[in-house]
């Protein structure tokens, strides 16, 4: 799937975000509040009931404050912490009170963050018409395909979300 397929379909999942059956109350960012924020989803889709894999995806000010967070630069001592995803040694975006945090460009400035388990989402792709077609720009033959796809809130319980600005 190329990005800007996945873009799109990105792009419209965040759209459900209305749907959600559970309300982390609203949050303006900051580095001092970030793992509070993160622990009141995790509540929040307990109190739904939601287990199994959860997801958040977040945006790169608010990635930048969990780094933050974790690594003690919000502390007075500025101590380093270590943490057991080892989010700090390979970037990898990590996990906190057992939601994945996922890195999005979708979601910046004020921004309408969500977090969720796979049931709570019906996502449906499939390759219509396809055909083989010859490249332009090289010497090679490519393939074009429709792709068609949904999607659906099928546990809104299983859902949360929040209002959250950059601090």
């Amino acid at each position: 799937m190329g990005y800007a397929l996945a873009n799109a379909v990105d792009v419209n999942l965040a759209g459900t975000y209305s749907q959600a059956g559970q309300t982390v109350a609203s949050v303006t960012a900051t580095a001092g509040n970030v793992l509070k924020n993160v622990a009141d989803f995790a509540k929040a889709l307990d109190d739904g009931n939601a287990f199994g894999e959860r997801f958040m995806p977040i945006p790169p000010f608010y990635h930048n404050y969990v780094l933050q967070a974790a690594t003690g630069i919000i502390g007075h001592t500025g101590v380093p912490k270590t943490s057991d995803s080892r989010m700090l040694v390979n970037g990898f975006v990590g996990e906190l009170f057992g939601i994945q945090l996922l890195l999005s460009q979708n979601v910046n400035g004020t921004y309408n963050q969500m977090a969720f388990t796979r049931g709570a989402l019906a996502l449906v792709m499939q390759l219509g018409e396809m055909e083989q077609v010859r490249r332009e720009d090289r010497f090679a033959t490519g393939i074009r395909a429709l792709n068609l796809y949904g999607y659906k809130v099928v546990r809104p319980e299983a859902m949360a979300k929040c209002a959250v600005t950059a601090g």
